[in-house]
């Protein structure tokens, strides 16, 4: 089952869509398995956000201009004319002004950092994947950022969510300080940190509760098909 295995942004989109979208992306995901099970292949299509994260880490380790590679993913993809432009000025918001990177000499490792973690009671698998690392050196001042991206349009990241987002970042990640960690909801252009948004401790039991309400859901969903 996909929905024990799965990406960490994508489990967020789930857990706080409405219940008409929230249905519809269980349904997808019930279909999907059901080609598997025929012995077609699970996919819907290409990766649709994956290009233009790619393109947006090089921007800002200074190897492409993203304005200009959006509009080439753009006359690739006519799928791509409505979003990729709103993602490409969200995020040089992001990196120009809530970052503040401009100005200063930026090393940034551009192979993909990936993680995970394990929740037992409902043998799930919970992926990161994508996550940029970044370091910024300006004379004396160095600091660090591990970057997570949530593209859905819908629903925005609520506050618990931002929480949830962080926890599974250090328990995925735990050989990084969690002061380094940032979850980004790009669309919104909103920034969530340690700082912003402290962990109060419950963080694992929300996720797990979520989590299986959302199992309990797709399956009455399935079993009705």
């Amino acid at each position: 089952m996909s929905i024990l295995n799965i990406q960490l942004r994508k489990l967020l989109q789930l857990f706080y869509a409405d219940d008409r979208l929230r249905r519809s992306l269980l349904l997808t995901d019930i279909r999907s398995d059901a080609r598997k099970d025929g012995g077609g292949t699970r996919s819907t299509g290409g990766d649709f956000y994956g290009p233009f994260w790619a393109d947006a880490k090089a921007h800002v380790a200074g190897t492409l201009d993203l304005t200009q590679q959006t509009e080439i993913r753009i006359a690739k993809n006519k799928r791509r004319s409505r979003l990729y432009p709103l993602l490409r000025d969200a995020s040089l918001h992001l990196f120009n002004e809530r970052l503040r990177w401009s100005n200063k000499p930026l090393e940034i490792h551009l192979e993909n950092l990936h993680g995970h973690f394990e929740i037992a009671e409902i043998a799930a698998t919970v992926r990161l994947k994508d996550v940029m690392f970044a370091r910024v050196r300006a004379r004396l001042d160095e600091r660090t950022y591990l970057i997570y991206p949530y593209f859905s349009e819908k629903p925005s990241l609520p506050d618990e969510g931002a929480r949830l987002g962080l926890w599974a970042m250090s328990t995925a990640l735990s050989d990084h300080p969690s002061n380094h960690m940032r979850v980004v909801d790009l669309l919104p252009r909103a920034l969530f940190s340690p700082t912003t948004h402290s962990l109060v401790g419950d963080e694992r039991e929300i996720l797990l509760r979520r989590y299986r309400a959302l199992i309990l859901e797709r399956e009455r969903l399935k079993e009705r098909r």
